[in-house]
Formats: structure tokens, C-alpha cells, sequence
């Protein structure tokens, strides 16, 4: 699928990709640091290469959460741990894993101020200043302004993206403090809307780890936050 979202973002931000196998990654910092794109690339390889080497079949197809694993490698017990708590399998976080951890590893080296990864439309956020993201839906485009922080913000949809979807939202998107877990949730809570009625149902529910939730269907936007969410 075409990136098309990527043209939208990092306005005024030093900004590269890394690319390996399924893995598409955009990066974008306020610091334009040589070397980094290399150290990025590495280091997604060996994220990957633990990851393959541990993955089941079972851990790449199920549906369900699995046991967790204390000698899973780092990003593998992410996903675990997301995926059990959202009640999904766990390869529904994997886009927010790598990028919490790519996010992570880049802040370590070089500590920028503001860092942005997508992977799959799955963003993670790390800034000392406020964030304003786009939520790109086939009706309308909504606009999510974030404090300064360290968010994960995921959308799943059953028309934008190639991953498995089971629900009817033109998008739902979740905001929090963990990719990974905003990845699963935003997976999770997508399945189970088929209308407007299921959104709103769904969304008076008490979700303890979720900061945001926005959901957009047959066009109607319903929303729990705690952010401003603008049109």
C-alpha cells in the first residue's frame, strides 16, 4: 500500500525511512544527526531476526492471546502483554511494538525534543512540545492535539491498511502512553463495532489505559477523550 499519509506529516523535521522486508518505517526528528538512518536500519534488522526466530506459527496466526513468555525477546513480550490485556492475538501490536521500539532506541542515541515513528500508519510520539496528529478518514479528517509526552496513537480500519479487520469503523483510533497496547486496543475495539450503535455502546465502557478513543462510521464521528479532537 501506498504512503500516501506520510506527505502530511513532519512538517519542518528532519525525516528519513528504513525499510526491511514488511517492516516500512518513517522516521522524523528535530535533529538532523549523520549515521542515524544506518543505526535505525540495523536495528530494525535485529528486532526482526529475534522476532522470526521466535515466532510460532501459533504466535503468528492466533486470534486469541497467548501465554506469556519470559524468555520471549523484548518486542515479542510487548505484543504478549498488549495482546492479553486488548484480548486479541498477538501480532495485532506488532506494527506499535516496532515502532515504540525504534522510537525508543533513536531517543536513547541522540535525545531529541521531538521524535515521530509510523509504521503502518501506527505512530509513535515522543515531544517536549505540543502534537497536533491527522486522522485520515474516507469522510472527514479530524485533528488530535496531544500534550508533551510520550503517546502511542493506532488506527484500524476496514478500508485504509492491510491488516485483518473484522469491524465496520471507516477508522478507530486509540491514544496511549504504550504503542503497542494502542495498537492492539485500536484493533481490538474495531472488530467489535459493526454500526453506530456498537461505537456508542462500546465507547461508554471504562477503559483504564486508554486515554483517546475516535471512531468514524457510516458518517458519524463518535469520540471519548481526553485530548481535544477538532474537525
Amino acid at each position: 500500500m501506498k504512503r500516501f499519509y506520510r506527505n502530511f506529516m513532519g512538517n519542518n523535521l528532519f525525516s528519513f525511512s528504513i525499510k526491511y522486508k514488511e517492516s516500512d518505517l518513517w522516521i522524523a526528528l528535530d535533529k538532523k544527526e549523520t549515521g542515524l538512518s544506518v543505526l535505525a536500519y540495523n536495528y530494525l534488522i535485529s528486532l526482526r531476526k529475534e522476532l522470526e526466530e521466535y515466532a510460532t506459527n501459533t504466535f503468528l496466526t492466533s486470534l486469541k492471546p497467548l501465554a506469556f513468555d519470559e524468555n520471549a525477546p523484548k518486542v515479542a513480550k510487548d505484543m504478549l502483554k498488549a495482546s492479553k490485556k486488548a484480548n486479541v492475538g498477538p501480532m495485532a501490536a506488532v506494527a506499535g511494538a516496532f515502532a515504540k521500539h525504534i522510537g525508543q532506541y533513536i531517543k536513547k542515541l541522540v535525545n531529541p525534543k521531538k521524535l515521530l515513528v509510523e509504521n503502518g500508519g501506527d505512530l509513535y510520539v515522543y515531544s517536549h512540545e505540543p502534537t497536533t496528529i491527522m486522522i485520515l478518514s474516507t469522510k472527514t479528517n479530524l485533528y488530535l492535539d496531544l500534550p508533551p509526552g510520550e503517546f502511542g496513537v493506532a488506527t484500524s480500519s476496514r478500508k485504509i491498511g492491510h491488516s485483518k479487520n473484522f469491524g465496520s469503523t471507516d477508522t478507530t483510533t486509540v491514544v496511549c502512553s504504550d504503542p503497542a497496547l494502542a495498537d492492539a486496543y485500536a484493533t481490538a475495539i474495531s472488530n467489535k463495532i459493526k454500526n453506530v450503535h456498537d461505537a456508542k455502546n462500546l465507547l461508554s465502557r471504562k477503559f483504564e489505559e486508554i486515554q483517546d478513543i475516535i471512531v468514524t462510521i457510516d458518517k458519524n464521528i463518535i469520540i471519548k477523550a481526553i485530548h481535544n479532537v477538532r474537525g
